[in-house]
């Protein structure tokens, strides 16, 4: 809902919304001035509350004429949230494939953007659904378990016989199959086939000897290394579904490690040359408690990569069984994940909508000083 003198400047969320800052209650962005966060890249908030056909024309005229407006949702996965675009409903999609980048730093800003863990492109390639993930730091991303059940729920639900019949979406890491529990035309829970874990040095990709004394594995099973953390050894394990991830086994609880000390080193070891993303858990009677360092957005409530990560290599410790569906406990909320006996993966949890809007991207602004010129406006 907008508000303001003529509902300009304003976005409005219900009561017991969330925010991208997880802020929840009636909030109110409001201003009409340009502001310039770090990087350089200037975000001006200026929504107008007239229709979208005419708000478009009046921006054009305003702004010089070589801009678009940019409509997206915002959606969250555990807690795990990105900006959603469809490629299908805007003016431009070739020019938001080409500033995907600048627009998930600009847009993933929890203070001067829409807020999140970075952009996620819904579009289509050789017959199936697509999507492409960037991080907030505009990183690409090769998978996102948390945004593939939300762009399964979003296509589904556009698309009821689809929760029926099932849904293949494309990502950097291959094909993925979903299926869906629901009723009545709405998704409840996603299922998601995520594929075999990848061991092999060069496909994960792990430099063996970097950084991290090797103990065992590859080939056919994790990587088992040691590492010092908090002045103490520590195991972990290293492996890839899809993206590459480093699982450090704790006895103490996550959630009092200090992540911001020991993520981005572990994040941007020489070990990894395309980054890690860094899993801290502790096995627990009944399942697993995690804590996750994303490379490109830092930690995150939830990563469901991440997870089945973390349920194989607990797997080949012995802490549970090859078919076992195994609770996995984030700090947005668990996840269920089962290592099968024919190698594949698979993934239980929900997906949530939260609010759609739109911004304005200015093409001259950002060609004159690589900016990317933006005015907000939305509806909870």
């Amino acid at each position: 809902m907008l508000c303001g003198a003529r509902g300009e400047g304003c976005l409005l969320l219900a009561a017991g919304q969330t925010t991208g800052g997880g802020v929840q209650g009636r909030v109110r962005s409001c201003g009409g001035g340009a502001v310039r966060p770090v990087g350089g890249t200037r975000v001006i908030v200026n929504g107008s509350s007239k229709g979208a056909g005419e708000g478009f024309a009046e921006g054009r005229r305003s702004r010089g004429g070589d801009g678009f407006w940019l409509p997206f949702e915002k959606w969250e996965g555990l807690g795990n949230d990105y900006i959603y675009v469809d490629l299908a409903e805007v003016e431009a999609p070739g020019e938001v494939r080409a500033r995907a980048a600048s627009l998930s730093r600009v847009l993933s800003d929890r203070h001067f953007g829409v807020g999140g863990d970075g952009l996620v492109l819904i579009g289509e390639e050789g017959g199936l659904a697509r999507m492409w993930m960037y991080n907030a730091d505009g990183s690409l991303g090769s998978l996102c378990g948390n945004a593939l059940r939300c762009v399964g729920k979003y296509l589904a639900e556009r698309e009821p016989d689809r929760i029926s019949r099932g849904l293949r979406v494309g990502t950097d890491s291959g094909v993925k199959t979903l299926s869906f529990e629901g009723r009545e035309g709405r998704v409840e829970q996603v299922l998601a086939e995520m594929g075999e874990p990848i061991f092999e040095s060069a496909a994960i990709p792990f430099l063996p000897g970097e950084d991290l004394e090797v103990l065992g594995g590859g080939g056919d099973r994790p990587y088992r290394v040691a590492l010092e953390l908090e002045g103490e050894r520590r195991e972990a394990s290293v492996l890839s579904v899809g993206n590459p991830h480093l699982v450090v086994f704790l006895e103490e609880d996550p959630a009092d490690l200090d992540l911001e000390r020991w993520g981005p080193g572990l994040e941007s070891a020489r070990a990894f040359p395309d980054r890690a993303n860094v899993e801290f858990v502790r096995v627990e009677e009944g399942g697993i408690r995690q804590r996750t360092y994303e490379r490109g957005s830092g930690e995150t409530l939830a990563c469901g990569s991440g997870a089945c990560a973390v349920a194989v290599a607990a797997v080949d410790r012995g802490f549970f069984g090859r078919g076992e569906a195994i609770p996995v406990r984030l700090r947005g909320g668990t996840l269920q994940i089962g290592w099968k006996e024919d190698g594949g993966l698979w993934m239980r949890g929900p997906a949530r909508r939260v609010f759609e809007g739109r911004v304005w991207v200015d093409l001259l602004e950002e060609a004159r000083g690589g900016d990317v010129d933006s005015s907000r406006e939305g509806s909870a």
